[in-house]
């Protein structure tokens, strides 16, 4: 007799990065969704909220909801760079060059897909992004091309 499924998904901890997760059957496939550092109130908060849509609404709403944030890419981009900033400085204080080479690659995907929402961008996005990288004359040694 095959063991049954709990309709309830156990609230769980990912050891490599410290966040809580949940696992969703949808369609038969299982989807692992994110709920934020383990054992904080916010993922508890998290969890509550995607079990009682999973009682209400099923599993295919659920991941369409964890997943579909309304985020501008430019948001995310701009968060990127302000830890970026903190991040590459030499123990002087004084930024890297590193730095300005993120501000120049942002610059592309910035222009051609800032205004989409962040989850919109996948890897066709992608593509085009190095497609117009390689218009602009930038070197095999700064971007591959497969």
């Amino acid at each position: 007799m095959p063991r049954q499924k709990n309709a309830v998904p156990a609230y769980q901890h990912h050891k490599p990065s410290g966040q809580a997760y949940v696992r969703v059957t949808v369609n038969g496939t299982r989807r692992v969704i994110y709920l934020g550092r383990h054992d904080t109130p916010e993922s508890r908060a998290e969890y509550r909220r995607i079990t009682a849509e999973l009682e209400t609404s099923g599993p295919t709403s659920v991941v369409a909801s964890a997943t579909g944030s309304d985020l501008a890419l430019n948001k995310v981009l701009l968060a990127f760079m302000r830890w970026a900033a903190t991040h590459y400085r030499h123990p002087d204080g004084k930024p890297t060059s590193k730095l300005d080479k993120l501000a120049r690659s942002i610059r592309h995907v910035r222009e051609l897909y800032g205004h989409i929402p962040a989850r919109e961008f996948g890897p066709k996005a992608l593509a085009s992004v190095r497609e117009r990288m390689i218009a602009s004359g930038w070197c095999r040694s700064l971007l591959i091309r497969r």
